[in-house]
């Protein structure tokens, strides 16, 4: 497993990249956190990025598709989907 994090709009995305035994492919999943000094430990919250069909070819790929969809959930960019949990229909 590898792992990427970095600070955007006064979040924390940390990534993780696991690899699929005997594929050779990766997946990737993240969590998102306000790193606010006074932040609850519940602010953190796991997404499951979206993965291509065909897996992830290697952890540096995954890791930035990751970050990737993490600023898009943090832009609000991603339908359906926030910081404070999925939105009601």
């Amino acid at each position: 497993m590898s792992m990427k994090q970095i600070e955007y709009k006064g979040m924390r995305i940390n990534a993780a990249a696991f690899e699929v035994a005997e594929l050779d492919r990766f997946i990737s999943t993240l969590w998102i956190q306000n790193k606010r000094e006074r932040a609850p430990a519940q602010s953190a919250r796991l997404f499951s990025p979206p993965w291509p069909a065909e897996l992830f070819a290697d952890e540096r790929t995954a890791l930035d598709c990751a970050i990737a969809f993490g600023r898009s959930v943090i832009d609000g960019e991603v339908p359906g989907v926030t910081m404070e949990g999925p939105k009601e229909n």
